[in-house]
């Protein structure tokens, strides 16, 4: 008797062979069900292995369903036994059967709560924080949140001399910047955050120097960057505008 849970509709042809190398790499890449192991992301690394194999006359579809049961241990693997017989039929259903399962909704109350919640750490670097950030969202695709509202959360939970560099960058207040121009700033003030202060080194301070100049001078760096990437992004736009233009001239004088 066939209790197999998992039957796609066969493929066309059969004579089809999924590659051994394949199922081994598929094999180190197990989920076993336990709590500190995230769904979303065992799913995502099985696709991108499956999307470096394929087979004429084999959808992808059906090897995925083929292949999904090698990358199950323990835990994760009785509960594929545990499905009813010929129940999942298609790729899709199979990974929404797996993380409705293993993404709890005490795992996503939990995630929804640290992007809600957010506060940049002490002694947490500005692109430390965006990274952590939008690893939350990342890791909790249904928060509910829209765009808008996470770049407000992350802005009212950053270090106050990182909102000084945004509001100084918006002339005066992030608040009235679109999304995209807000995620523009973000990134910009992130990439010089890196770049210039990767461990936020100390040894540079002297002794006659007070923190405050110290920060005043850190600030300042920061914005002359943020400010920078910013005026690449507007001629980068400027620049698209002026060859449109070139293109319009060059076809009103061929009519």
């Amino acid at each position: 008797m066939d209790r197999n849970p998992i039957h796609p509709p066969l493929p066309a042809r059969n004579d089809y062979e999924i590659k051994p190398q394949i199922i081994a790499l598929v094999r180190q890449n197990q989920f076993n069900g336990l709590p500190a192991e995230h769904p979303l992301d065992h799913i995502e690394n099985f696709e991108e292995i499956c999307s470096t194999t394929r087979s004429n006359g084999v959808s992808a579809d059906y090897l995925k369903c083929k292949l999904f049961s090698f990358s199950l241990g323990d835990k994760a693997s009785r509960w594929l036994k545990s499905l009813p017989a010929h129940s999942i039929t298609t790729w899709d259903e199979y990974k929404a059967a797996f993380i409705n399962h293993f993404y709890t909704k005490q795992r996503s109350i939990s995630v929804r709560n640290k992007i809600s919640n957010f506060r940049q750490a002490n002694n947490e670097s500005f692109y430390e924080a965006l990274d952590r950030f939008k690893e939350y969202i990342r890791d909790c695709p249904n928060h509910g949140f829209n765009e808008g509202n996470l770049w407000n959360i992350f802005y009212r939970g950053i270090d106050h001399k990182y909102k000084l560099s945004l509001d100084t960058a918006s002339n005066g207040n992030f608040m009235t910047k679109t999304v995209d121009e807000a995620k523009v700033l973000i990134e910009n003030l992130a990439a010089s955050d890196c770049n210039n202060c990767p461990d936020y080194d100390r040894s540079s301070r002297t002794t006659t120097s007070s923190p405050d100049s110290f920060q005043m001078t850190e600030l300042k760096n920061m914005m002359a960057q943020v400010l920078k990437g910013q005026l690449k992004h507007i001629n980068a736009i400027e620049g698209m505008s002026d060859a449109n233009e070139d293109i319009k001239r060059m076809h009103g004088r061929f009519l």
